[in-house]
């Protein structure tokens, strides 16, 4: 391991907390040199950090020019968590205390708060130079290439959050187990990253070894009596969470309709996979209770249940006319008028949109459509309020959050916790959706809220942050969503630079 990566594993408990001394120093390091006038101190001061100072510089005067690919250095916390879909409705959280949630019929034990929920409110950052989008004046396929491998770190063994010894992701550093989500999003996140050229197809790490480690898990991993998944497994030997066996509590529909989809991609880009895939499907996992859950969304207006019924319609074709439904009622309700932007009065919101045209292979026309108007109202907003916005769901300091552009009731930019709720709080900007609005449109606007971000985070060095909050209260997580969304999108935009 080299030393920058164990300067910045030291370092990262208080680069966490934005103390403005290692702020400072992550900044240095970016820029390749100390400013002169970074810290302007008394004499009195500089004596009391100087130890601390030399044990900043014996550590990284090693690495004052460290390359691109080593900043891959330390494992944030996570920002995944489960869709939300009217069958399930008071969806999971990988990352956040739950209590008393309902998981297909049964109640859920309580999980220890882990431990990077916290009420501790950091100081603002100060403003980063400009980042890999703010400093380019074209955004090719080079430049996307760059973005893919900065989230790519995410899934690196030892240094990211995938296990060296299993293959198993982890949903966090500080929370080391994985939903059938969160497999789902790393499986994609391995095709994807194949084809922009990121990963071999062979030898250690490459698309083989990493899709058997998955599979081989698969087929083995211990599923509860009714032979389905539990809700999370461990990362580092595979074994349901111990807080769920004796309960025999299982997994969520949304989390097995996200790893269907992931799964059905991988039988498209290698069908020697099918086998293996098919058998672990259909024979070994039950399904039969989440295809009724399925059969139960035909009268839904949700566009999570859309993406999530198209994942188990891939391997079940007669559940087909349950997306096709959904998407019926989606554009069959009022629709209101939000400064010239027409929506429907659905529930909708901007990740399973983005999941819909990044990952599903053959998506209603109608998603797009749907994607352009949300990212117009996003427009429309900043036009109106002069603040971005790019609402989606994760993860803040004290739980869960989904942002909603529009609910059923008309309401709009509503954000809420996982039971339901509305929460009076600042909307978050989501990393994940700001590069996913510059794939799919190239615009000034969507090239400025990323900009914006990139000088509010800290910099990608095992992956980007999930946001920032409205009023730049930055959101100290790293996350599977975040990343593995950012690589689907960059794959989408180098598509459309070099169609095939």
């Amino acid at each position: 391991m080299n030393l920058h990566l164990i300067s910045y594993r030291i370092l990262h408990p208080f680069l966490s907390v934005k103390h403005p001394f290692f702020v400072l120093w992550i900044v240095s390091i970016k820029e390749r040199f100390f400013s002169r006038e970074s810290i302007r101190l008394s004499t009195k001061s500089k004596r009391a950090i100087a130890v601390a100072f030399g044990v900043v510089l014996m550590i990284s005067i090693m690495v004052f020019f460290p390359d691109r690919n080593q900043y891959l250095t330390v494992k944030p916390q996570n920002d995944n968590n489960p869709a939300r879909i009217n069958a399930t409705e008071n969806s999971s959280a990988s990352e956040q205390q739950v209590n008393n949630v309902t998981i297909a019929g049964s109640v859920a034990p309580s999980l220890s708060p882990p431990p990077y929920i916290t009420t501790y409110q950091p100081p603002f950052l100060p403003t980063l130079p400009p980042g890999l989008i703010g400093s380019t004046q074209v955004t090719n396929s080079t430049v996307w290439k760059k973005v893919a491998m900065n989230a790519w770190g995410y899934f690196q063994p030892d240094i990211g959050f995938i296990n060296n010894v299993t293959g198993l992701p982890s949903a966090g550093s500080l929370w080391p187990f994985f939903t059938d989500w969160d497999l789902g999003v790393y499986i994609q996140a391995i095709l994807d990253a194949r084809r922009i050229g990121l990963i071999e197809k062979e030898g250690p790490w490459g698309v083989y070894d990493r899709v058997d480690k998955v599979l081989t898990f698969l087929e083995n991993r211990k599923l509860t009596n009714e032979s389905l998944p539990y809700w999370f497994y461990q990362a580092e030997n595979g074994e349901p969470h111990p807080d769920f066996v004796s309960t025999n509590n299982y997994g969520y529909v949304s989390d097995a309709g996200r790893l269907l989809v992931a799964l059905k991609n991988l039988k498209t880009y290698n069908n020697t996979y099918t086998t293996r895939i098919d058998n672990i499907t259909k024979n070994r996992m039950n399904y039969s209770a989440m295809l009724k859950e399925i059969d139960s969304l035909t009268g839904s207006n949700n566009i999570y249940d859309y993406f999530v019924a198209s994942g188990f319609a891939g391997f079940w074709p007669d559940k087909a006319n349950v997306p096709a439904s959904i998407m019926n009622n989606i554009w069959s309700t009022p629709q209101i008028d939000f400064k010239g932007v027409k929506l429907p009065t659905a529930k909708i919101s901007c990740e399973p949109i983005l999941l819909s045209i990044f990952d599903l292979q053959h998506p209603d026309s109608r998603v797009f459509n749907l994607s352009r108007r949300v990212y117009r109202a996003h427009e429309a907003w900043f036009n109106y309020s002069g603040k971005y916005r790019a609402f989606s769901e994760g993860p803040i300091n004290s739980g869960f959050v989904y942002e909603w552009v529009v609910l059923p009731d008309g309401r709009t930019w509503i954000v809420q916790n996982q039971e339901g709720s509305d929460l009076d709080i600042v909307p978050i900007v989501y990393t994940k959706v700001a590069f996913s609005f510059l794939a799919l449109h190239n615009t000034t606007f969507a090239r400025d809220i990323v900009a914006f971000l990139e000088k509010n985070l800290l910099p990608p060095y095992i992956g980007y942050y999930v946001g920032i909050s409205e009023d730049r209260e930055n959101i100290e997580t790293i996350g599977c969503n975040t990343n593995g969304l950012i690589i689907s999108a960059a794959r989408y935009a180098i598509q459309k630079c070099n169609p095939p």
